[in-house]
């Protein structure tokens, strides 16, 4: 007999823990959400639930994982328990599920939410490679991406009465009103999003596709796949399969490729958190820990609000506000901002993501935020300062996205909107615009000298 532990992975489709269990295995759900940020844990619960109710169509009652403990797994191996499967990321909080069904003396076999086994990955190598293009290299010559397979529950066996307290209860169908408009959080709504971006018209130019709308609802711009990908709805090889027959049409090739490299990076991020289990919180570099923040409590809550006076910077910060999600190249814009030009501790802005973005995955967010304070691995130069103008041009073409999110300068032409902290005063009070602190020019003078300040 097998048991299956799920913590991160609420599917049917592509789950390797489930394929490892088998059939006949017993499964348990992890119930426990308070470790995660809001919006997280109201994902999690909503896919728990549509994930319970599929199995109990299959004829599998699942238990409640929480309620697993030393006397609970004593009773299964006398019952013939054999093995362990847990479903969780090689992090902090997979480790502590580790330890604790280690308790019970039976193997455990960890299936960590990446496209390969990292240990086959990285067989014969002391270290992680330090950058992306070496890793990268390492993937396509060592990879092996199993098929995405579905799993089917076949001759569950029937807990004894002394376990029948193990069994998971049904959860509260309240509406949880934590999740921003738009979002259907669970296995089916995954994989509907994934069929209806595999019929969408793709650019041949997947630069020009990726500036071409900055939400996730809108055709172009981005898959709008990251949440269920990143919430355990949607698996990794059923989209790398989904891409791969892509590859096949000239149409779609550069942008399947694209993807596919930005699947193998969340690899990377996945194995950078499982070396460095202090990623969220600790620079990579040592060097870096020390470097000079100016931290500003004014300025932090300021760009949470969406109220810097830099436009492109606060229209990704509402929209993140009020829809959980910003397009990739405008989080590194306000990640950058608010760490170079603010010089506030990136591990502020981390905190703040984690609790709004409803694609939030612990090791990506940690990878992505210590590139643009400079101090992780492959990190982005620190004096390499983005233009916000320049990337408004880039991120959002058209001004929608400027448009929509910041009304209040709908009165300006769009490209005096851009800059509208070059506004005169008599012209930012009749728009009700805040002062940019700092503008972009003493953002850049801040920014360099706390890099002159590190480097001395």
């Amino acid at each position: 007999m097998r048991l299956v532990v799920l913590t991160r992975a609420w599917r049917l489709h592509d789950h390797p823990a489930l394929q490892a269990g088998g059939p006949s295995a017993l499964v348990a759900l992890d119930s426990f959400d308070g470790d995660w940020p809001r919006r997280t844990a109201c994902w999690r619960r909503l896919s728990r639930r549509e994930l319970a109710f599929k199995l109990r169509s299959q004829g599998l009652a699942p238990l409640d994982a929480r309620r697993l403990d030393s006397r609970a797994l004593a009773e299964l191996a006398r019952l013939g328990l054999s093995e362990i499967h847990l479903d969780a990321a090689c992090d902090p909080l997979g480790d502590a599920w580790l330890q604790r069904l280690q308790g019970a003396g039976l193997p455990v076999y960890r299936h960590a939410p990446a496209l390969t086994l990292l240990e086959l990955l990285l067989e014969g190598r002391p270290t992680l490679p330090r950058s992306f293009s070496a890793f990268h290299r390492l993937f396509q010559a060592r990879a092996h991406i199993q098929p995405a397979q579905d799993f089917h529950a076949a001759s569950p066996m029937a807990l004894p009465a002394s376990l029948k307290a193990l069994e998971w209860q049904e959860e509260a169908t309240a509406t949880d009103s934590s999740l921003p408009s738009g979002w259907q959080p669970g296995e089916e709504a995954g994989l509907a999003a994934l069929a209806s971006f595999m019929e969408r018209n793709w650019s041949v130019d997947s630069r020009e596709w990726e500036r071409s709308a900055p939400s996730a609802f809108a055709e172009g711009g981005s898959s709008g796949l990251s949440p269920w990908l990143a919430q355990g709805n949607l698996g990794p090889r059923r989209l790398w399969q989904a891409l791969g027959e892509a590859l096949d049409q000239p149409a779609s090739a550069p942008l399947a490729a694209s993807l596919r490299r930005q699947l193998v990076w969340r690899d990377y991020a996945l194995a950078l958190h499982a070396h460095h289990p202090s990623l969220e919180w600790e620079a990579v570099a040592p060097a870096w820990r020390l470097f000079p923040t100016r931290p500003l409590a004014g300025r932090l809550e300021a760009w949470k609000e969406g109220r810097t006076g830099i436009p492109v910077v606060d229209a990704a910060m509402r929209q993140l506000r009020d829809e959980g999600w910003m397009h990739n190249r405008l989080r590194m814009m306000c990640g950058t901002w608010l760490v170079k030009q603010m010089g506030q501790p990136w591990v502020d802005g981390l905190a703040h993501f984690r609790e709004q973005l409803v694609d939030w995955d612990p090791a990506l967010n940690a990878m992505n935020w210590q590139w643009c304070a400079g101090c992780g691995v492959d990190a982005q130069p620190w004096f390499r300062l983005f233009s916000p103008e320049k990337q408004a041009e880039r991120a959002d073409p058209e001004g929608a996205l400027l448009r929509r999110w910041v009304p209040e300068l709908s009165p300006l032409s769009l490209p005096v909107a851009r800059r509208a902290w070059a506004l005169t005063p008599l012209e930012r009070a009749a728009v009700d615009y805040p002062v940019a602190d700092p503008d972009p020019s003493r953002g850049r003078a801040e920014a360099l000298e706390a890099w002159a300040r590190f480097r001395a």
